[in-house]
């Protein structure tokens, strides 16, 4: 993310310098809080392999429901649906981070998060952009 705003921001080190500065307070703080297990198990090296992949697969279905979405709005046809994911394999921290993924996807949003995801979509087809998510999820060991 930062690499991204440095291409769009460029002269801005002060800035970049407190901005960093400021995210680590805030996740030092902030970690107890948010991690009910260690912390330890994300920066296992082979959490970061799939973390690294679940970004580069999570990114290319951001602009391809991106593209979809776009067309949804000049053509109209929509088919919505509501998709149950199950989740009873995945911890709390494994069903935020699928929940998140889902709703940052143009076009859908997540309903509810209780034993299983309850989603929103606005084009259902079989390969759905939660499931492709889940699956590489679940291989992280949160």
């Amino acid at each position: 993310m930062i690499l991204f705003w440095l291409t769009l921001v460029p002269n801005t080190n002060l800035e970049l310098a407190v901005g960093f500065l400021t995210a680590i307070i805030i996740a030092l703080i902030s970690k107890d809080f948010l991690f009910y297990e260690s912390p330890k198990k994300l920066l296992n090296p082979i959490n970061c392999i799939y973390f690294t992949k679940y970004i580069i697969i999570f990114l290319i279905e951001e602009i391809k429901s991106n593209i979809q979405t776009f067309a949804l709005i000049l053509t109209g046809n929509i088919n919505p649906a509501i998709i149950k994911i199950p989740t009873k394999t995945m911890n709390d921290t494994q069903k935020t981070l699928l929940a998140n993924s889902i709703t940052l996807t143009p076009g859908t949003f997540t309903l509810e998060i209780k034993d299983d995801i309850y989603v929103h979509y606005l084009i259902f087809k079989k390969k759905m952009h939660g499931i492709i998510f889940e699956k590489n999820i679940k291989k992280m060991r949160l």
